[in-house]
């Protein structure tokens, strides 16, 4: 099922130049049929589609594959989070109430690059809110099991 623009904060609709959303998505099962658990989201991060040590990952199919097979609250597909309008993009969507898996450049570079967006919105980059997957230098094939490793990570937190 697909999240309506309408679903959107205000300030996002009001700047759309601003975002890049690729996928929001929900994938659910009865794993998340309780009303209350942290929600599981995935932001991920193509470099621009540039970086060299990602040139073996289809970012479409590994997209659709995560929003067919693994159940997530929402996923979104970002050129640079690192940069000015991803740190935006952060501020305006990241909640405390969410675990968020970020498979991006590798866990140090996250760290660093992904530090100014999880704090203006004021999510702290703990264990408990933030699962770091790296995507250098990996395919397609493995960075979805990665990423459907972290996930299943995340649903153990989250119950």
């Amino acid at each position: 099922m697909w999240i309506s623009v309408k679903a959107l904060p205000a300030a996002v609709l009001a700047d759309e130049s601003r975002y890049c959303l690729f996928a929001a998505s929900t994938a659910r099962n009865e794993l998340f049929a309780k009303e209350e658990h942290m929600k599981i989201a995935i932001l991920m991060c193509c470099c621009s589609g540039v970086c060299p040590s990602m040139d073996k990952i289809n970012f479409f199919e590994l997209t659709e594959r995560l929003r067919l097979e693994v159940p997530h609250d929402f996923m979104l597909l970002h050129p640079r989070l690192c940069e000015e309008n991803g740190e935006a993009l952060m501020r305006d969507l990241l909640k405390p109430d969410t675990i968020y898996i970020t498979p991006a450049c590798n866990e140090k570079h996250q760290m660093k690059l992904l530090a100014a967006g999880f704090q203006k919105a004021g999510v702290p980059m703990d264990e408990k809110h933030w699962i770091p997957v790296t995507l250098a230098q990996k395919d397609t094939e493995q960075a979805f099991a990665d990423i459907k490793e972290a996930v299943e990570k995340a649903k153990g937190m989250a119950s």
